[in-house]
C-alpha cells in the first residue's frame, strides 16, 4: 500500500494501489461519508475515459505555414526576391495530435493561375512537410495560395491510431502570401498536350517536336530514352525523322527543355521543363485472308430456333483480340450482331444463336464491312489490323438456311394421258403441295396446251375437247414458296385422231370355173371378217 497523502494512506478516505494503469485498483475508504465516495470514483472514472475518448476523434489541421524564405531584398522595410527557377517552396501542414503518414500524400499550390502539387516529404509528430521546386514559367506576382482543400491523400493516408485524420484546411487556408512571389521565367511546356507520333515500318517519317514557352531562346532540347533502330532525333530543331527498320508498340516519351535563366538575387540556374509524348511504329497491317461458317445445320440444311451459327474470320498472320468485336450476319430482310467468341493465332470466331424470329431461305449473307471493334481491338503487335473482308465475303451461304422448309407433294403423282380428238376428257385436278415457308404459288410448264384443251389456274384445272391431234408433250406442276424453295410432279399429254377399221374376210372358199376365180360358199357354210383397228 502506497501512502499518496495522509500517514495511514488515505486521500480522504481513499487508498491507491501502485500497480500498472490496466490493472489500477482504487480502494475507497470514507466511513460515514457516501457522497464524498461517490464523487471520488466519477472524477477517477473521466480521468481513465477521457483520454480513450480524445483518441478516437479525428486529427485535424490546427495550422499551414510556408516555411521556406527567398532571399532577403531589404531588411527595411522587410522584402523578398521571388523564388526563382529551381529554388523550393517548403510547406508544413501541423494537425492537433501525433500522426502517421502512409504513401504519398499531396499539398496543391496555386501559383499565378496554375495549379502545382508539393509533394511530400517528412512527418514528424503533427507537423506534415511537403516541398515544390520551381519551374520554368512558373509566375506568381502577388503571392503563392493554398486553398481549404488543397490537401489529398493521392493514395496514401494521414492517420493517428487507426484514426483518419481530417484533410480540410480550414481558415488556416492561405491566400496570396506577399513575401513567397514566383517568377520561374526560363521554359514552360504548360499548355501543350502530350503529342502522339505513327511511324510506318520501312517508311521514312518526319515530325517536329512542340518548342516549349520561354522568355529564353536559347533552351537546350533532350529526348529519353532511346529511340528505335532508324529514326534520329534533331535537337536544334527538335525534328524527330527516319526510316525506322522495326515495328514498335507505343511507347511513352520525354522531351525535356533546359534554360539558364538568372533566379533570385541573380544566381543563375538551370531551368527544365518535361513533355510526355508516345511513338508507335506500324508494321504490316494485318488483313483478313479469309472468312468461314464453321458450324453445320444438324438438319444438313437449315439451321433451327435454338442453334448456334459460327462463323470463323481468319488474318494474314496472328492477331491479339480485346474487348468484344463484333460481325454483322444478314438473315433474310435482317441484319443480326455475332458476339466475339475467342481467337487463336490468326483466327477470330463469332457465334450467333439462332431465334425463332430468324428467317432465311437462300442461305445467310456476311458484307464486306460486317467486321466492327465496338470498343474493342484486333491487332498484331501494334498494328491495327484492316476490317473490310473483301472479296471473302458471302453473299448467300449454301447449306446454311435459317428456320427453311420446303413444299412437297408427299407421294402425290399426276396420271399421263392419251386423249382421242373431239371427245371431251374428264378434267384434271392439279394437286396442292403442303410446307414450305409463307404463301406457295404454282405454275404449269409449257404454257400451251393442245387445242381444245384449256387450263384454269384458281382451281388447277386441265378440261375441254381436244380438236387436234398433238404429240406426246411433258408437263411439269411446280410449287413455290416465299424463299424459293420448290417441290415438281411431271406428266405427259397426247391426242391423235384413230382411222377406221380394217375388215378381211378369214372364211374365203375360192374356186375356177371357165378361167375365172370366185367365191363360192354352200348353204348352211359360216362367213368369217376380221375387224382390226390402229394400234394408239
Amino acid at each position: 500500500m502506497h501512502d499518496i497523502s495522509n500517514r495511514d494512506g488515505s486521500i480522504h478516505g481513499a487508498f491507491v494501489r501502485p500497480i500498472p494503469p490496466s490493472r489500477a485498483v482504487v480502494l475507497l475508504r470514507a466511513p460515514g461519508r457516501p457522497a464524498l465516495a461517490a464523487t471520488l470514483l466519477a472524477l477517477l472514472v473521466l480521468l481513465v475515459l477521457l483520454p480513450a475518448a480524445a483518441q478516437a476523434v479525428a486529427p485535424s489541421v490546427t495550422g499551414v505555414s510556408i516555411t521556406s524564405r527567398p532571399i532577403l531584398k531589404t531588411e527595411t522595410p522587410e522584402a523578398y526576391y521571388p523564388y526563382g527557377p529551381g529554388d523550393h517552396i517548403d510547406v508544413a501542414v501541423t494537425f492537433s495530435r501525433a500522426v502517421t503518414v502512409t504513401g504519398a500524400p499531396r499539398l496543391a499550390l496555386t501559383v499565378g493561375s496554375r495549379t502545382r502539387q508539393a509533394d511530400f516529404r517528412s512527418a514528424s509528430g503533427s507537423a506534415v512537410n511537403f516541398r515544390y521546386r520551381i519551374r520554368g514559367g512558373d509566375r506568381d506576382g502577388d503571392g503563392v495560395s493554398i486553398a481549404a482543400d488543397a490537401l489529398t491523400l493521392n493514395g496514401g493516408g494521414i492517420e493517428a491510431g487507426s484514426v483518419d485524420a481530417a484533410l480540410g484546411l480550414g481558415s488556416h487556408a492561405i491566400t496570396n502570401a506577399a513575401n513567397h512571389r514566383v517568377d520561374g521565367g526560363g521554359a514552360s511546356f504548360d499548355g501543350v498536350a502530350s503529342p502522339s507520333y505513327r511511324f510506318t515500318r520501312g517508311v521514312r517519317g518526319s515530325f517536329i517536336l512542340p518548342a516549349a514557352g520561354s522568355t529564353q531562346a536559347d533552351g537546350a532540347y533532350a529526348l529519353a530514352p532511346a529511340l528505335p533502330g532508324g529514326l534520329v532525333f534533331d535537337s536544334a530543331t527538335r525534328t524527330l525523322s527516319g526510316t525506322p527498320a522495326v515495328g514498335m508498340a507505343q511507347t511513352t516519351y520525354t522531351l525535356d527543355v533546359t534554360h539558364l535563366v538568372p533566379g533570385s538575387g541573380g544566381i543563375v540556374r538551370a531551368v527544365s521543363d518535361s513533355l510526355p509524348f508516345s511513338i508507335a511504329v506500324a508494321g504490316t497491317q494485318p488483313a483478313v485472308s479469309g472468312v468461314s461458317i464453321a458450324s453445320r445445320p444438324a438438319s444438313g440444311a437449315s439451321y433451327a430456333t435454338g442453334e448456334n451459327i459460327d462463323v470463323d474470320v481468319t488474318f494474314n498472320y496472328p492477331v491479339t483480340v480485346t474487348g468484344a468485336p463484333r460481325l454483322a450476319l444478314r438473315i433474310g430482310a435482317g441484319t443480326r450482331q455475332v458476339a466475339y467468341r475467342s481467337h487463336s493465332g490468326s483466327t477470330v470466331s463469332f457465334r450467333y444463336a439462332v431465334t425463332a424470329a430468324d428467317f432465311d431461305g437462300d442461305g445467310i449473307g456476311i458484307a464486306a464491312g460486317a467486321l466492327t471493334l465496338d470498343g474493342g481491338g484486333i491487332r498484331a503487335s501494334n498494328v491495327d489490323a484492316a476490317l473490310d473482308l473483301g472479296s471473302h465475303a458471302i453473299a448467300n451461304g449454301s447449306g446454311h438456311a435459317v428456320n427453311d422448309s420446303a413444299p412437297s407433294f408427299g407421294a402425290t403423282t399426276v396420271e399421263s394421258k392419251l386423249y382421242d380428238t373431239g371427245t371431251t376428257i374428264t378434267p384434271i385436278v392439279l394437286p396442292e403441295a403442303t410446307g414450305g415457308d409463307g404463301t406457295l404459288s404454282y405454275t404449269l410448264a409449257p404454257a400451251k396446251l393442245p387445242l381444245g384443251l384449256i387450263w384454269t389456274a384458281s382451281t388447277r384445272t386441265i378440261a375441254g375437247t381436244p380438236t387436234t391431234v398433238t404429240a406426246s408433250t411433258t408437263y411439269t406442276w411446280k410449287a413455290t414458296d416465299a424463299d424459293g424453295d420448290s417441290a415438281a410432279l411431271t406428266f405427259t399429254l397426247r391426242v391423235w385422231a384413230p382411222a377406221g377399221p380394217a375388215i378381211e374376210e378369214t372364211s374365203v372358199r375360192l374356186e375356177t370355173v371357165n378361167g375365172r376365180t370366185r367365191y363360192n360358199y354352200w348353204p348352211g357354210e359360216a362367213i368369217w371378217f376380221l375387224v382390226q383397228y390402229p394400234e394408239k
